[in-house]
């Protein structure tokens, strides 16, 4: 799966729910950057997603998926166009 595939995937599932292209292209961005794979980087973002924003379909586990994916006040920050505030 490649950048643009991965973006306009999760775009085409979670748009309607309020999220930005432009913020799932930093996501991919950030988590690509990072030197995930592609594919990592699809599942991680497709569950912190339906995690934040269709709650009702989600069926992970949250103090797990925090750690293994993205942090939810980093993704709410690149979703809003905030700089995440990180911590070490």
């Amino acid at each position: 799966m490649q950048r643009h595939e991965i973006i306009n995937t999760l775009f085409q599932k979670y748009g309607s729910c309020g999220v930005t292209k432009k913020g799932i292209e930093k996501l991919v961005d950030r988590g690509i950057g990072r030197g995930y794979k592609e594919e990592l980087v699809y599942l991680g973002l497709d569950q912190v997603l339906c995690k934040n924003y269709t709650r009702s379909r989600y069926r992970g586990c949250e103090p797990r998926d925090e750690r293994f994916y993205i942090e939810d006040e980093e993704l709410r920050a690149i979703m809003e166009g905030r700089e995440p505030v990180l911590w070490s």
